[in-house]
């Protein structure tokens, strides 16, 4: 799999060796938003409390996906 931080294009990877990985598209899609707009320096975009808590549920129901399939 490639070094890269663009989680669908990691997601489309990973899901040629596993299709359920696929479950993961739309929580992908949702983080990578947050990552591209507060990489580099400048504008700094404010999130309000509800997409803060969409992006921390997209990054745990992640975690737990991957750390159930390397267990």
């Amino acid at each position: 799999v490639r070094k890269i931080h663009d989680l669908p294009t990691l997601v489309a990877e990973c899901a040629k060796f596993d299709v359920t990985f696929l479950e993961l598209k739309e929580n992908s899609i949702y983080l990578t938003q947050f990552y591209i707009e507060t990489r580099y320096p400048g504008d700094m975009p404010t999130f309000n409390i509800n997409e803060a808590n969409k992006a921390l549920n997209a990054a745990l129901n992640i975690k737990k996906f991957v750390l159930g399939k390397i267990k």
